[in-house]
């Protein structure tokens, strides 16, 4: 087993107080201590208390910058790692919070999301030893030296989130309305196949990312529960479909005697992407970046009108669909109509037709019910 060396993290962010003079926030210092590609521990080992500098800004946000000073206590000998006082290059690493994802709390346990950002810096012990006071904060660096920035794609909350949102916005939604609208059973397959395929890619990012952070490592917020029941009921609802239309092309009659289809239809279909749509919205609150919710609600909002008008004008699109179609006598689109045979199955029902046109079916003389039987031939 490989042991990852704990480090000690001194963390800013905005707190929930603002001064009513100047609307400027204040800041809320926490020592934790990290391990690994996890959120950051809060913990009491790491004394990091507020100090306030003889001049300038002083923890508070200002001009689109922190400004926060500080000192603590017991740092140098809680983790491995230790600082060490009489090192000229000591090194550090800092990291930059996502724009628009802070906690905006004064709990110093307050929940973070991975950083945006981060970079390598040095720093000369010897020179930043001793002095009566804190020093006055600026904005150019002494006795420090960085080594560059690195951009961090958070691929896991993004792709998690981006996956969701497409799917339940857009792919789920066009699958019901090709098939209710233009009854292309095809092109409603193939759009809940790759709506279930989108779900399940999700939903395994997100179990992936849940594991970076204290809020979801245990999977009982809201937002995962509701999430684990939607996937699981969207995969079932595909099979059940599936089941449903191989038995159909078959047989010519419902799985089941429709029961799971019917269920299907009028309510399992909807309640699924409802819950998808409002959870997708519970999702970028707990991920800390709730303002997304300021673009994708008037989207999913939208898209719902959209469907719901195309449902409820269905006679007047059809018609218009069947009069560029070559009217209610012309060809229909491939994908319209009853499901064709699957290959491999063959056209099972096709020996119960007869050979015999419909058309001629009235020309043919009907039977003389009081004609003499036929005598079977003797059999030797």
């Amino acid at each position: 087993m490989v042991m990852v060396p704990k480090r000690v993290c001194a963390l800013m962010y905005y707190n929930a107080l603002q001064n009513v003079l100047t609307y400027r926030k204040g800041i809320t210092l926490s020592g934790r201590i990290a391990s690994g590609h996890t959120e950051p521990t809060f913990t009491t080992l790491v004394n990091l208390a507020e100090a306030a500098t003889p001049s300038g800004p002083s923890n508070i946000h200002q001009d689109g910058m922190y400004y926060a000073s500080g000192h603590c206590q017991n740092c140098t000998n809680v983790s491995k790692n230790a600082i060490n006082l009489n090192n000229s290059t000591q090194p550090f690493i800092w990291a930059l919070g996502a724009k628009y994802a802070y906690p905006d709390t004064s709990s110093k346990s307050g929940p973070l999301k991975v950083h945006d950002m981060y970079g390598y810096f040095s720093v000369d012990m010897l020179q930043i030893m001793g002095g009566e006071s804190v020093p006055a904060l600026g904005t150019t660096m002494e006795n420090a030296v960085g080594d560059g920035v690195v951009r961090y794609l958070d691929f896991g909350n993004n792709g998690h989130g981006a996956i969701m949102a497409f799917t339940f916005v857009f792919i789920f939604p066009l699958g019901v309305v090709v098939f209710r609208l233009f009854e292309m059973i095809r092109l409603h397959i193939i759009f809940q196949t790759i709506g279930t395929v989108l779900a399940i890619l999700g939903a395994i990012l997100g179990i992936i990312i849940s594991t970076m952070y204290h809020r979801s490592m245990d999977f009982l917020s809201p937002h995962q529960l509701i999430g684990l029941v939607v996937v699981s009921g969207i995969i079932v609802q595909w099979i059940g479909g599936m089941m449903h239309h191989r038995y159909f092309v078959r047989y010519q009659r419902p799985w089941m005697k429709g029961i799971p289809i019917n269920i299907h239809k009028m309510a399992l279909g909807f309640t699924l992407i409802a819950a998808g749509l409002v959870n997708a919205a519970i999702g970028w609150d707990f991920a800390l970046i709730h303002k997304v919710n300021y673009v994708y609600i008037p989207v999913a909002g939208g898209m719902i009108l959209l469907a719901a008008a195309a449902l409820i004008l269905k006679p007047v699109i059809q018609r218009r669909y069947n009069r560029s179609s070559g009217g209610s006598g012309g060809k229909k689109h491939p994908l319209i109509g009853p499901p064709q045979p699957i290959e491999g199955f063959g056209d099972r029902y096709s020996t119960m037709r007869s050979a015999i046109p419909l058309g001629k079916l009235a020309s043919l003389d009907p039977a003389l019910y009081d004609a003499e039987a036929m005598k079977p031939r003797n059999m030797l």
